[in-house]
């Protein structure tokens, strides 16, 4: 049986299944991370939840045209055990009809709702349904979807959205076990999300379904047991490995399963409700294991808090681990004898079952091998003893034990880390710093950007265009002409308006040496030199004008291109009282003026001067009258609506008309003829040609162009711009003289020198942008890739007003600038010279702005999240997102436009290609990448890494010169003379191969390994890290040093210098952390409980652990990687070899 979505009427039962640890308490508590990161460090606890309830619905009797199912109100009692499991108050539902419903979710709502401390959860098992896209609840008594009563008994989504917003409770959670549309909800699929942090604490209505419209959802409760799963603990939910599941969490491994279960049958949906109210936070649960009420309700006894309670457990977790990679079930036995009822007891009594049956199964192949090879007159060989983990034995304690011993029992000597050989497995390495690859493959460039190859694509450009959007005012089609000049235009033939017949015009040319020539839809026009028109004379400028329409309301407009830009000239359009040379002339005209003005000029009112600046200044006027502008084509347009006449100008590459100004006009001025002019005060003669010239009666409003990306936004919340679609953007160039390319997803720009743009001055870099989302919060990201990096030079992302030269141009612009910084810098409006030191100080910012960046490549992330603007970087050996800084931007700025820029102020031309430019609506917080192994943590359960599970390491190789190779778990490691490791809290240019820590309180990190050949001025071994490739960078390492000998040592605390003498000698700590001799091969050990790390050695030669010493860490230092290193500070190569890279999570608490 399947089900499309349900819901029904019988009777509601408040229940309390069972008394687990967690139903003890309705409320939780939880840890605040001080960054969205799993393992960033505790900010704080807060009391998440006072109270939990829920209202579980289980329909089956449908009786009235839908057909009954069979599971549903099963799978809803099983849930609501589940449930108040989980400590919540689950009230049950079940069989209920169109009243029952909406009196259910009301009260559920309303009264359980009115908690502000609470969460509310809802679980819907039943039939749902779409229509058109908007989806319906559907309960017991609702007829066919066909009839016409079917919208008034069943409860429409959005009906239901409103039902949600009387609840007060931070955060509410709907799962529906049905199929429907997501009307009322934004839907997402995402990278894993964030760990717990003040944004997850804020409200939040958020939806999951078990199928998507139109589907069949099966009946048979796969979607229940995966719930209930996840809610268990018992499965990958819990994607980073924090301990909580939380809704995205929940959403994302639903959805993730159901459809690899069912074949793509089934794909479940989850998101947020669209209102920016209800988006920001996120539904917690608590997984067991972890502490859910606040911690006074705790006895001292759940946690270590004296140093003797921490030696303990510390020593406790080291047992285990030193243990447990033991293939040996009696030397795991050990740790039984000591801790019978410890934290590690049951992994223990597993791994001791698992132990036993797999040597029995190899005693058995043994037997069988021995058999055959009595039969066949061969020797029989002793199994190999495991050396990390083995006692020594007595030949090896006797130096006098009988070299000639039988061979049955004398132990058989293998070397600690034998040879590869020969393997199936292809070496790999981590290309591009993240990308895990075979080496046998191309040894090209990192597939980190994707490459565009000829012919991949159609290459275009952004060009002039004379043709005006769909839509506009005089756009498209023929229109009617206006064939005399004495005819009156005073009919509305709509949006086209009238084109002017070559007889209609009237040439008013005082001097009668100017031309002009009608070509079909062109008019040329020629003045000579000193033909002016100012100060309410007439003067020699010719004027070809037509009489106005005789209406309140009406519009001219005219495309302009002017062979070249002359020096004291201005033409364009042009409304004057057609007065002659003998009387008072009042004019204004507006256009392209000298080499880079675009004026409104003329002769008003009693005073006769009205240049711009005489206009501007004007009480009844609006704005500048003029912009900068020293392009050579565009469209005008003049507006008269009553008094007010406006002027408008559209450039080539605009999509959307920008206003110049607008005056009041009065009768008395008299402007009755409207058309062209075209006049000179200097001695050159001027030329100017106009096309489609119309008059258009009844119109005066401007139109707004929207990009079509907006649409598409809207629907699916996100959008990345390929081919055509750049459609929407706008090429801004100045200067004219740089170039952009656009294939398929990536823009490639180039810069001449001298290209610049600073201090609210325009200047003359070129911007590619778009319109920014209509909405508060949006986020633009796009890959770059430099050729080289020039000095002088800043490219990047860049949010501008999209404003003229001439005006305060107020932007900020992010990306990598000279040839070794990525920043942010600017214009903003609080300070025109908006540089990182200057943003790095303004009320409200927070980041340095500026960081150390080398490399050529990486992606660029601007958000903006009301009048917060954020500014994030991803490396390309990097999988998350690095906060650079966050400002306050003021209606002032106007950032309309978001877009790339190249820009040099040197004299060196910069090229930069750009790829993968999207815009994504609703979201400002970037997803945060968790390892795959979060997922697989288990307390005490090891977690070694080989192969594939690499992937969830990065390489971070400054120098790019030094390598690795995986084969299995084996790593090897080369690294040249000059690569010296982290020191002074400098980063230097060592090879690190690491991944983030376990996301608990208490853990542990070993591997083998082995050095070949030892030398002067190196190190290699195990290394904590706090990830930082600039800036203050901490960092441990624990391995053989120099010739002979190991060490503990980096940069750490506030010292930043570390030698072993100076961890020795620091409070908190004990130990030598130091050996003087060997350790050419051995297991190292990082054990970590609380803000302590214990550093061990196996040494093989003798089979024992020894504690070189422990070390009191502060939050400062945020270890928050762990890892392989190689070190060289001298002239020599350093080689070494890792194997069986072993993390064993311990506790949260």
């Amino acid at each position: 049986m399947f089900r499309t979505f349900a819901l029904g009427t019988a009777f509601l039962l408040p229940i309390a299944l069972g008394t687990p640890a967690l139903a003890e308490s309705r409320g939780l508590t939880v840890e605040l991370r001080a960054a969205p990161d799993a393992t960033a460090p505790v900010a704080g606890h807060v009391e998440l939840y006072a109270n939990s309830y829920a209202l579980v619905i289980g329909n089956d009797a449908y009786s009235q045209g839908w057909p009954s199912l069979s599971n549903a109100i099963a799978d809803a009692r099983d849930i609501a055990a589940g449930l108040t499991d989980q400590g919540f108050e689950v009230t049950l539902a079940e069989n209920l009809d169109s009243a029952g419903l909406r009196e259910t979710l009301r009260e559920f709502f309303a009264i359980q709702g009115a908690d502000p401390q609470a969460r509310l959860l809802l679980w819907y098992a039943g039939h749902g349904h779409s229509i058109k896209g908007e989806g319906f609840l559907v309960p017991i008594d609702a007829p066919a979807p066909s009839e016409p009563a079917f919208k008034v008994q069943a409860l429409h989504m959005r009906d239901f959205g409103g039902l949600m917003r009387l609840a007060d409770s931070k955060h509410v959670l709907a799962i529906f076990d049905s199929c429907f549309s997501g009307t009322i909800f934004t839907t997402r699929a995402g990278a894993v999300p964030a760990a717990i942090t003040r944004i997850t604490t804020l409200p939040t209505r958020q939806f999951m379904t078990s199928g998507d419209a139109e589907q069949q959802v099966s009946d048979d409760g796969t979607f229940r047991r995966l719930f209930l799963r996840a809610l268990a603990g018992e499965s990958d939910a819990d994607s980073n490995g924090d301990g909580y599941l939380t809704g995205t969490e929940l959403g994302l491994y639903l959805s993730d399963t159901m459809v690899n279960y069912t074949e793509d049958s089934q794909t479940p949906r989850y998101g947020k409700l669209r209102d920016p109210d209800y988006d920001r936070g996120d539904f917690v649960f608590a997984l067991p294991g972890r502490l859910t009420a606040p911690l006074d309700d705790f006895p001292q006894s759940a946690g270590p808090t004296s140093p003797d309670d921490i030696t303990e457990a510390m020593a406790e977790i080291t047992l285990w681990t030193t243990l447990v990679i033991s293939q040996d079930p009696e030397v795991v036995q050990t740790y039984l004898d000591a801790y019978p009822t410890g934290r590690f007891s049951k992994a223990a009594i597993a791994r001791i079952e698992e132990l036993k049956a797999l040597i029995a199964a190899r005693e058995a192949e043994a037997a069988e091998l021995a058999a055959a090879a009595a039969a066949a007159g061969e020797p029989v060989a002793q199994a190999p003893t495991d050396p990390a983990t083995a006692p020594a034995t007595d030949a090896a304690a006797d130096p006098d034990a009988d070299p000639d011993a039988d061979p049955q029992t004398a132990t058989v000597d293998i070397p600690f880390m034998p040879d590869l050989g020969d393997t199936d497995q292809a070496p790999l390495e981590l290309k591009g710093g993240v990308n895990l690859s075979k080496t046998e493959s191309d040894g090209g460039e990192s597939d980190w950007l994707p490459s565009v190859s000829e012919g991949d694509g159609d290459f275009f450009q952004l060009t002039a265009r004379r043709d005006l959007p769909q839509g506009f005012f005089g756009s498209g089609g023929a229109a009617e002409e206006l064939d005399a000049p004495d005819k009156t235009a005073i009919r509305d033939v709509g949006p086209q308006g009238y084109r002017v017949a070559g007889s209609a015009w009237n040439m008013s040319d005082p001097q009668g040496d100017s031309q002009y020539k009608v070509d079909k839809e062109w008019i040329h026009m020629r003045a000579p030199g000193s033909h002016d028109i100012w100060n309410c004379n007439r003067g020699l400028a010719p004027i070809l004008s037509v009489p106005a329409p005789a209406l309140d309301t009406w519009s001219a407009q005219v495309w302009f291109q002017l062979p070249a830009r002359i020096g004291r000239t201005h033409v364009g359009l042009a409304l004057w009282n057609g007065a002659s040379e003998n009387s008072k002339v009042h004019s204004l005209y507006f256009g392209p003026a000298e080499t880079k003005g675009l004026p409104v000029g003329g002769s008003y009112r009693e005073d006769c001067s009205a240049g711009n600046g005489d206009l501007s200044r004007r009480d009844d006027t609006q704005g500048r009258f003029n912009v900068e502008y020293s392009g050579g084509r565009g469209w005008l347009r003049m507006a008269r609506q009553g008094d007010t006449l406006s002027f408008y100008f559209k450039s080539p590459h605009m999509h959307n008309w920008h206003h110049v100004g607008s005056m009041q006009v009065e009768g008395k001025d008299n402007l009755t003829h409207v058309g062209l002019i075209t006049k000179t005060w200097g001695s050159e003669p001027v030329v100017a040609s106009f096309a489609d010239f119309r008059l258009i009666p009844g119109h005066a409003d401007v139109e707004t162009w929207t990009p079509d990306y907006i649409g598409k936004l809207a629907n699916d919340g996100e959008f990345t711009f390929k081919g055509e679609d750049f459609a929407d953007f706008e090429w801004n160039d100045p200067a004219g003289d740089s170039i952009h390319e656009i294939t398929d997803d990536t823009v490639k720009i180039k810069a001449s020198g001298g290209r610049d743009m600073w201090n609210c001055d325009r200047s003359t870099a070129p911007i590619l942008s778009v319109d920014t989302p209509p909405v508060d919060r949006w986020t633009a990201e796009v890959d770059f890739d430099l050729p080289a990096r020039i000095g002088r030079s800043h490219v990047g992302l860049v949010v501008w007003n999209g404003e003229f030269e001439d005006a305060p141009v107020h932007n900020l612009y992010f990306g990598p600038s000279d040839t070794g910084d990525l920043g942010v810098a600017g214009s903003n409006a609080i300070d025109c010279s908006s540089g990182a030191n200057d943003l790095r100080y303004q009320l409200g910012s927070e980041g340095l702005f500026n960081i150390k960046y080398g490399r050529s490549s990486g992606r660029l992330r601007i958000s903006r999240d009301g009048d917060k603007v954020s500014f994030y970087v991803k490396a390309p050996e990097r999988r998350n997102w690095e906060h650079i800084g966050t400002t306050l931007a003021s209606v002032r700025d106007a950032f309309s436009k978001v877009g790339m820029i190249a820009k040099t102020w040197g004299s060196e031309p910069v090229t930069v290609t750009f790829s993968n430019f999207r815009i994504i609506a609703g979201e400002t917080e970037p997803d945060r990448w968790f390892p795959a192994y979060y997922a697989k943590l288990r307390l005490g359960e090891p977690v070694t890494f080989a192969g594939t599970d690499f992937a969830d390491f990065e390489w971070s190789d400054p120098d790019g010169n030094s390598v690795h190779e995986i084969r299995g778990s084996a790593v090897r490691m080369q690294t040249t003379g000059g690569h010296n490791g982290v020191w002074s809290c400098n980063r230097n240019t060592a090879p690190i191969l690491s991944v983030a820590v376990p996301p608990r309180d208490a853990w542990v990190a070993q591997v083998r390994y082995r050095m070949g050949t030892r030398h002067s001025n190196t190190t290699a071994g195990i290394t904590l890290w706090n990830g930082a490739e600039h800036g203050s960078t901490k960092q441990i390492t624990f391995g053989p040093i120099n010739q002979k000998g190991l060490n503990i040592g980096g940069s750490y605390s506030d010292d930043c210098t570390s030698h072993a003498t100076d961890l020795a000698r620091h409070s908190g700590n004990s130990g030598a952390f130091s050996a003087p001799q060997g350790g050419d091969e051995g297991i190292l050990q990082v054990v970590k409980f609380g803000s302590f790390f214990k550093f061990r050695y196996f040494d093989p030669a003798t089979s024992s652990w020894s504690e070189l010493g422990t070390m009191e860490t502060s939050v400062k230092d945020n270890f928050n990687r762990i890892g392989l290193t190689a070190t060289s500070w001298g002239s020599e190569t350093t080689e070494v070899e890792f194997r069986d890279f072993t993390l064993v999570p311990g506790m949260f608490n």
